[in-house]
């Protein structure tokens, strides 16, 4: 399944400025039987989104009675960027912390010695 993405099929074309994570974090899914299926004795328990009154479903995500997969595939991309800023953010930050341990310790272990030294 291939949309369209080509710049010349679409026009406003702005960069997405808000919180995927956001967007997505907010929505519930929800595990459901089709209708259908159960008319035609088929049991089985499906896992997603439910469009209607008191669900909570992203708008986004919305197109008429149905989810665009192209919309939900594009939040959900957005959002793994945005893990991946976090945690390279968590990695920079857990490097650094490695670096002043590292440091307190050598120091810890001089006034040790100093402190050895004088007794």
């Amino acid at each position: 399944f291939t949309v369209n993405s080509s710049e010349k099929y679409k026009q406003d074309i702005k960069l997405f400025e808000g919180s995927a994570l956001q967007i997505i974090s907010r929505a519930d899914i929800y595990h459901y039987r089709l209708r259908d299926d159960v008319l035609n004795g088929i049991d089985k328990i499906k896992t997603g989104l439910v469009i209607g009154e008191g669900y909570n479903t992203p708008e986004q995500l919305i197109d008429g009675g149905g989810i665009s997969q192209y919309e939900m595939s594009s939040l959900s991309f957005k959002a793994i960027q945005e893990l991946d800023n976090n945690q390279k953010g968590h990695t920079h930050d857990i490097e650094s912390l490695k670096l002043q341990n590292q440091y307190l310790i050598q120091k810890l272990n001089h006034l040790e010695s100093l402190i050895g030294e004088q007794n």
